[in-house]
């Protein structure tokens, strides 16, 4: 995303649509420095991070550490929340993703850490900043001490057999807690059922529209999305040409609701898409519910046409949180998502991680 223009509108914007992690540019040049960090790509707070690895830390009784982050808050969260701990922060590495060198970070832990010393190192960074160091490090030259990693981060794949998996043996990693959304599980079973009237299945909203047509002869045929997603799915045919698979045609919604799954690590991107699709409901509420029922179209139509629209919905946006339900009244609290004061998107709870090498796997 590239904003051109007035430099407040883009503080908000960039802010509030944080969850989207597209990358950002302000072409202005009066734009604060802390603006120019792509306020869109960081997500779920590495401020709640660096309190949780500082407590994991504490947990493992660590009580020296090394620091390298590229987020100058996490960095001062982290250092305010281990001097509480009584954890010793003995060097701190900080860079920019203007001047991220894997190589530096190597010559860098080089240098601290020391042969027979197992040295604890807390990591805080973004994905693709973490393999990149995970792949400098392991074919480096440079002799490192016995390093045991404490890694924040989020969006790192934790199913494929990957370097950083490797590099990282015996650590711990720590990401947000993103539980599936019940309610776009249900939306989406249920926008599948919709059959020849789409106009009386209420759920369904107009702008989601594209993900179902219709053609000429009223026949309900899925998009090429949804094709997509059975093929993958069920490996089925879509085509009806292949006899030795099944039609995907005789994959039923039932089927679906069983095998659907939700991966954690994207659910965030759900979750930002309700809450922009509330806060547009919440604006046209607020703007048209008093409205007597043959103007409201009227009423919706000049709504769009506002030049300040954004900034209602932006305001109505940093209202909402998330809440996952509790399937037992037994079940420990529910996570809850929010957005803070800044417009990110923010999660209550922290998975954590043990890193293995020997199967590449992840432990929680």
């Amino acid at each position: 995303m590239i904003g051109i223009g007035d430099t407040s509108a883009m503080v908000d914007t960039g802010g509030a649509l944080s969850a989207f992690t597209y990358p950002s540019s302000q072409l202005e040049t009066n734009i604060l420095a802390a603006t120019l960090r792509d306020p869109l790509n960081k997500i779920c707070g590495q401020q709640r991070q660096s309190k949780a690895l500082a407590n994991v830390a504490f947990n493992l009784e660590i009580t020296s550490a090394i620091l390298i982050s590229s987020n100058p808050r996490a960095v001062n969260t982290f250092l305010s929340e281990a001097k509480g701990l009584g954890i010793r922060v003995t060097n701190v590495y900080e860079f920019s993703s203007s001047d991220f060198s894997p190589q530096k970070i190597s010559e860098f832990l080089s240098e601290k850490t020391y042969a027979n010393v197992t040295t604890p190192v807390v990591l805080m960074v973004e994905a693709s900043e973490a393999v990149g160091i995970a792949e400098s490090l392991r074919h480096s030259n440079d002799h490192h001490g016995k390093i045991r990693w404490l890694v924040g981060s989020i969006g790192l794949d934790l199913r494929r057999v990957s370097s950083w998996k490797i590099v990282f043996d015996g650590g711990i990693f720590i990401e947000p807690h993103m539980p599936e959304l019940v309610e776009f599980k249900d939306y989406f079973i249920k926008s599948l059922q919709v059959k020849l009237h789409p106009q009386k299945n209420q759920f369904l909203p107009n702008l989601m529209s594209f993900s179902i047509y219709f053609s000429k002869n009223g026949q309900h045929k899925l998009s090429q999305v949804l094709q997509e997603y059975k093929e993958e799915m069920f490996s089925c045919d879509a085509s009806n040409r292949q006899q030795n698979l099944m039609p995907c045609d005789s994959v039923t919604p039932q089927d679906i609701h069983l095998h659907f799954q939700q991966d954690p690590r994207v659910s965030f991107v759900v979750k930002a898409i309700s809450a922009f699709s509330a806060a547009f409901k919440l604006t046209m509420l607020n703007r048209c519910s008093n409205t007597f029922l043959d103007a409201r179209d009227a009423c919706t139509a000049r709504l769009l046409q506002r030049s300040d629209l954004h900034k209602e919905i932006l305001g109505n946006l940093k209202k909402l949180s998330f809440t996952s339900k509790k399937l037992k009244d037994k079940d420990e609290a529910a996570t809850e998502h929010y957005f803070s004061s800044n417009g990110h998107l923010v999660a209550n709870k922290q998975l954590i991680f043990a890193i293995h090498d020997q199967k590449k796997s992840m432990t929680p």
